[in-house]
């Protein structure tokens, strides 16, 4: 067993190589120096980007880089991470990877192992990125402030985001800003990492209607209250606040209910609307509002900000469907937003 130690976490590549995981957590220490793509043009790159721990809200450009994103500067939930997992295919799918770099040391050992290999898929686990190079994975997770940014290569932005991972093609980078979790797996480790392996199926992974409704009548969860298991990414994988609100509106049951306490048309509702509301996140850039309402409002000049959604952060608003005032309330502790005229109370 060969064993190397990096402040402050550990890397291990077991005796007969089939466990290859490296972990990087934040630190709040600045690396001296400045980090390049160290294989591009010179005469084409622009100021770089300090390989430093901490992330500066401030920063001007910042906007600029989560509109290249797609997404706001929110916990991104299953419909960004995909779009932008979409981002990364375009240009990182069966390209081979001329140069893989880490800001941290004890990822580093990785460099000359991916550097030469060819992508061959980006998937998502719920809120999780795997860029697969064969039989091994870069996995991050973005917690709130990670961002994959997709541009030309040799032509980097000026930021004072962390640049913690970039991959380069021949012709393009993939560039990893300010993302906490990150590792290379192989199939063992991904079958044992300690986020991965609870993941519940994923609602952009295929899983329909009916196999929700099996999930919401299992003993693990039909007792527990629709607020709780909507953000249990045992439950489903993907969820997070503005979903969650969402998809049970669109169901008209309220917060409390637990599955057991639903009868067969509205556990089918909710089914329905687990996967609809999702998909249409996905394909709507994260407007789960009536998409002839959106077109409406649009025409009237609001802003998307207004119109995104039916519930979502709209408390104290007039519901769009009813009329009644939409309320916020705390459930798991997470904001939750629903409307008591088209979810009436258990």
């Amino acid at each position: 067993m060969h064993t190397f130690l990096a402040r402050p976490e550990v890397y291990r590549i077991g005796a007969n190589a089939t466990t290859l995981t490296a972990t990087a957590t934040a630190s709040r220490r600045r690396t001296v120096g400045h980090w390049v793509d160290r294989h591009a043009p010179q005469t084409t790159q622009r100021s770089q980007t300090p390989v430093d721990a901490r992330w500066d809200p401030a920063a001007q450009d910042q906007d600029t880089i989560d509109r290249k994103c797609g997404i706001e500067c929110t916990m991104p939930e299953g419909p960004e991470v995909r779009r932008q997992a979409d981002s990364l295919a375009q240009i990182l799918q069966d390209q081979a990877a001329v140069s893989v770099d880490f800001a941290f040391e004890w990822l580093k050992v990785f460099e000359p192992i991916l550097t030469g290999r060819v992508v061959t898929a980006v998937d998502t686990r719920g809120k999780a990125f795997l860029v697969r190079f064969g039989d091994l994975s870069l996995y991050c997770h973005h917690q709130l402030y990670g961002r994959w940014v997709t541009q030309r290569r040799g032509d980097l932005p000026t930021t004072q985001r962390s640049l913690r991972a970039a991959i380069h093609t021949t012709h393009h980078s993939a560039l990893l800003y300010s993302a906490s979790d990150i590792e290379v797996l192989d199939a063992a480790g991904e079958a044992t990492h300690p986020y991965l392996s609870r993941l519940g199926p994923d609602l952009l992974g295929g899983i329909d209607a009916a196999g929700i409704v099996a999930r919401l009548s299992d003993t693990a969860f039909h007792r527990r209250q629709l607020a709780t298991i909507y953000l249990d990414q045992r439950f489903l994988a993907g969820i997070g606040n503005y979903l969650r609100s969402e998809i049970l509106f669109v169901a008209g049951v309220h917060p409390s209910t637990r599955p057991t306490d639903l009868d067969a048309a509205a556990t089918a509702r909710l089914a329905k609307a687990s996967v609809d509301v999702t998909q249409q996140a996905y394909v709507e850039k994260g407007v789960t509002n009536d998409m002839a309402r959106v077109a409406r409002l649009k025409a009237e000049g609001m802003t998307r900000r207004r119109f995104r959604h039916h519930v979502f952060t709209r408390d104290g608003q007039d519901c769009w469907t009813c009329g009644a005032t939409v309320q916020k309330m705390l459930k798991a502790g997470r904001r939750l937003y629903w409307c008591p005229g088209c979810q009436p109370g258990a």
